[in-house]
């Protein structure tokens, strides 16, 4: 291999992550196959003076192809970043509905949960509110030690206690 070509990777793998470069590689590839016959022919005829058959379409491709997997990656994070302010704050509204709709002995179990690390040793069988917690989801058993279980707070949910425990003086003023 050729002393420019392994600078060039080195210089790849330095600046742009792995997924950038498998992108930008199948993205080239695929700009090479569906590249018209016409415009290959116009780019090798009009511009390479004939020299140098097929250069200039390869460089182009490399071109744009770098290009389209540079837009579709900032588009990637601009699609997350609006996902993050307008989708998160519906469902975190939706599953604080959900926990405020809880009778007050299984939210006062998720509350001591949440209170303790939102970490909590339980036992399995004889605990229906935390069962019927688990059952709904808000609760996800992390491990299983014989008669003894641990809980934890669902990570979906995590957002929306901590939203009710911060500012609902209501809950504040009765459980804490």
């Amino acid at each position: 291999m050729p002393n420019w070509i392994e600078a060039v990777i080195a210089y790849l793998k330095q600046n742009t992550s792995l997924r950038f470069n498998m992108f930008w590689l199948v993205s080239f590839v695929v700009l090479l196959v569906f590249m018209p016959k016409e415009f290959i022919d116009f780019l090798n005829s009009g511009l390479s003076g004939g020299g140098y058959q097929n250069l200039l379409p390869i460089l182009f491709s490399i071109g744009v192809s770098f290009f389209i997997s540079y837009f579709i990656r900032v588009g990637a994070r601009w699609i997350n970043k609006l996902y993050q302010l307008t989708v998160d704050p519906i469902l975190i509204r939706k599953r604080k509905k959900i926990i405020l709709s809880l009778d007050d002995q299984d939210l006062m179990y998720l509350l001591l949960i949440f209170s303790q690390n939102q970490e909590r040793t339980f036992r399995w069988g004889i605990n229906e509110n935390i069962s019927s917690l688990c059952k709904a989801g808000i609760l996800k058993l992390i491990r299983y030690d014989g008669e003894n279980s641990v809980f934890q707070i669902n990570n979906k949910y995590l957002l929306a206690v901590q939203d009710i425990v911060m500012f609902n003086q209501e809950i504040r003023a009765k459980y804490f």
